[in-house]
């Protein structure tokens, strides 16, 4: 509308316009308030879902760094149980070469004691009983088949 329209017009004519142009202006506030509510939610959206991810990606970091912590820590494991394992071997290695050494070490003084042993008693027996060393050489013959 033009001035000239604008002025042919009566009061109410205004006024009637006023009230729209009122109503429309308040209608549109409105809507300009919804859209911008709209894209704030939009906003807060965009920036959660950028967060998620930001925290998806952080913890996918941390899992996958916890994993590789985890596999290091199992080979150290497995490692130190070879290495036991080995020790252990090496001590039982060790301790029964000893075991068989005691062994035979006692089997030897058993024997050695044992010769000593009947040696005097047929040595005792023969100057008892006056008899000669045939008897001394049968035993020590037969000790040395043993």
């Amino acid at each position: 509308m033009t001035d000239k329209e604008l002025k042919k017009l009566s009061r109410s004519e205004l006024l009637d316009m006023l009230i729209y142009q009122a109503e429309e202006n308040k209608k549109l506030r409105e809507e300009l308030e919804n859209a911008r509510l709209e894209l704030l939610k939009r906003e807060i959206a965009i920036e959660k879902a950028g967060t998620l991810a930001e925290a998806s990606m952080y913890m996918s970091g941390l899992f996958d760094s916890a994993d590789r912590s985890a596999k290091i820590y199992l080979e150290n494991i497995e490692q130190r149980k070879r290495e036991t394992d080995e020790i252990c071997q090496r001590k039982i290695a060790e301790a029964e070469s000893r075991v068989e050494s005691i062994i035979s070490g006692a089997i030897a003084t058993i024997r050695q004691g044992s010769e000593a042993y009947f040696k005097s008693v047929l040595q005792n027996s023969a100057a008892m009983f006056g008899e000669t060393s045939e008897k001394e050489e049968e035993i020590t013959d037969n000790e040395a088949a043993v």
